[in-house]
């Protein structure tokens, strides 16, 4: 008993370790988060002499580029081109890393925010197979393009992890919805 609770211990403190790197980006994704911002605020200044309104959800989308740099950063730009290389097509193979489920798990959590942010930042989203195919279209390019510039592993778990993932975070926009929802009507 107390041999597991250790190795758990010890995965956490690897997974806890490992979302450290990503925070490092966050100032990058915060500037990129601003540039968006004022870009769009620009623009609404000049659409409002024309009679347009301020535009919709400006902060969920800009919480979408945030989280969208980040994620580039970490997957993609953080990683030298041509220094790795190669195509996994077997499911369940990132779950028998060093730290067993480590690389699954943190694939699944990394989408989670995009399950989120989506059905929250765009009307059309708010439909789960909508949300569903776009978290898996949106890991499928990632997957593609870390293998043509060998800058990421491709990897079927990664595919599959990544869907989950977005699953996961509208479901779970969707359960803070209701229970706000709930909440108002009582």
């Amino acid at each position: 008993m107390i041999n597991n609770i250790e190795k758990a211990k010890h995965w956490l403190q690897v997974v806890g370790r490992d979302f450290m790197e990503p925070m490092g980006y966050l100032p990058l994704g915060l500037l990129a988060g601003a540039v968006f911002m004022a870009i769009v605020l620009m623009v609404n200044v000049i659409r409002r002499k024309t009679g347009r309104h301020f535009p919709d959800k400006l902060s969920v989308k800009t919480l979408l580029v945030i989280y969208g740099t980040v994620l580039l950063q970490q997957a993609f730009f953080s990683r030298e081109p041509g220094s790795r290389d190669g195509i996994d097509l077997r499911l369940f193979a990132t779950w028998k890393s060093a730290v067993p489920g480590r690389y699954f798990v943190e694939n699944i959590l990394m989408f989670v925010p995009l399950g989120i942010l989506l059905p929250l930042g765009f009307k059309n989203m708010g439909n789960f197979h909508r949300c569903l195919l776009a978290g898996f279209g949106s890991s499928v390019v990632l997957e593609c393009l870390q293998l043509w510039t060998k800058r990421g592993y491709c990897q079927l778990d990664d595919v599959l992890t990544n869907t989950i993932g977005t699953a996961a975070g509208f479901l779970l926009c969707r359960l803070y919805c209701e229970v706000r929802c709930a909440c108002k009507k009582g």
